[in-house]
């Protein structure tokens, strides 16, 4: 995508700012550019970069890589020009930018916190509590939190047709924070591991105490995490670049898919009232994620945990076309009704418009032999049903992995 981008004629005096620009200017990108009709590309010295590069992709017919080239517009010395572009060339403002800025401005604004569960202010750390188990999590909950306060705003126009619980909140703020951890959780542990001395490793594991049973002795961890945030992140940025890029359109893309997914749940109050006897005016209390790999951009299946009174409703949210779901679950209803047999579960779905909702199942497992044989009884019906429903029932994904016979 190059919207918002152009290219700069001179330098900046963001050094790692002009380092990110660069960095994260992806060879896509690149190519684009050097296909442009009329695009001033000039190669001074040739590098073997392209020669590598044509060796990887087409060792032994390597003019089939020329005419590859070419069916893009691009020429040898332009896919040159495109791996090794001139500083004068990297975009000046990449659409990306300004969120990375936001994000590592709120981690120069975040006061350092000296250990973990102990925070300089509240109001500056919604977050705290949240991915406690997780590595470097102090690292990434003020840009987390910035991005939350975004997404609040964003979302402020939704009310009174949503009322989000703090805790719903929250859990979505958790989400983003997993996915910061888990892009950078490699590179802040060589970072790390470069900056403590062998003594203040073994001091960590042996603890306070002496005797590896007390606290861990996290001063070397504080203070690399006050660096990294004073920095805005430059420390990390300086030596792991490309993760500019990378954490910017986490953040966006987490924006994106969580804003769509509530804005479509606030305009299916009536659907979920219908269809699952969800109260209209129940609130949402809790986002449960991470359930699914996240697909078209992030987005990804979601448990909505609604109050009603003194229980909690639970629905599953799925990002994307339940017009099959819905079928198959009609076609288990009318095979129901034909069959003598005991009856295989139905779920209830409601399918909008590229996105639906699906029953929640409790998980329960078999407590004496006469369920565990109905349990293997009705798998073997399920995958039988999916057989002749064309379903490739031994594929990565499907049946195999995610049958549940009721």
């Amino acid at each position: 995508m190059l919207q918002g981008l152009t290219l700069q004629a001179g330098g900046s005096n963001d050094s790692i700012g002009d380092l990110v620009r660069r960095e994260g200017w992806c060879l896509h990108q690149r190519l684009q550019v050097a296909a442009r009709p009329g695009a001033a590309i000039q190669t001074a010295n040739r590098s073997g970069s392209l020669d590598h590069w044509r060796g990887l992709v087409a060792p032994n017919m390597p003019g089939n890589f020329d005419n590859r080239l070419e069916w893009d517009g691009l020429t040898s010395s332009s896919a040159a020009w495109a791996l090794e572009p001139p500083e004068p060339a990297t975009p000046l403002k990449p659409d990306w930018l300004p969120l990375l800025d936001g994000l590592r401005q709120a981690a120069r604004d975040a006061a350092p916190e000296p250990a973990p569960d102990v925070v300089a202010g509240a109001e500056n750390q919604p977050l705290v509590g949240r991915g406690a188990e997780q590595p470097f999590v102090h690292v990434w909950r003020p840009a987390a939190a910035w991005a939350l306060n975004c997404l609040r705003q964003r979302c402020g126009d939704l009310s009174p047709e949503l009322q989000l619980a703090d805790s719903a909140w929250l859990d979505l703020g958790e989400a983003l924070l997993e996915r910061f951890w888990n892009t950078a959780d490699q590179a802040l542990w060589v970072l790390f591991n470069q900056r403590r001395s062998p003594g203040q490793m073994l001091l960590a594991h042996l603890g306070a105490s002496g005797d590896g049973k007390g606290e861990p002795v996290h001063e070397a961890y504080d203070i690399f995490v006050a660096e990294l945030l004073e920095s805005g992140y430059g420390l990390l940025l300086g030596e792991f670049p490309v993760l500019g890029r990378l954490l910017a359109m986490l953040s966006a893309l987490w924006l994106e898919g969580s804003e769509e997914m509530l804005r479509r749940v606030a305009a299916s109050r009536a659907t979920l009232s219908q269809h699952f006897a969800i109260d209209s005016a129940a609130p949402l209390a809790g986002i449960q994620l991470g359930l699914s790999d996240p697909h078209r951009g992030g987005r990804a299946v979601a448990i909505l945990n609604f109050e009603q009174g003194d229980t909690t409703s639970r629905v599953v949210y799925k990002p994307k076309d339940m017009r099959v779901d819905g079928t198959y679950q009609r076609y288990l209803v009318d095979l129901n009704q034909a069959s003598t047999l005991p009856p295989l579960r139905s779920l209830a779905v409601a399918s909008r418009d590229a996105y639906g909702f699906m029953e929640w199942v409790e998980h329960s497992p078999c407590t004496n032999d006469a369920e565990l044989a109905l349990f293997y009884f009705n798998a073997g019906r399920t995958m039988a049903l999916l057989y002749l429903l064309g379903c490739n029932c031994s594929g990565v994904g499907t049946a195999q992995r995610e049958l549940c016979p009721c």
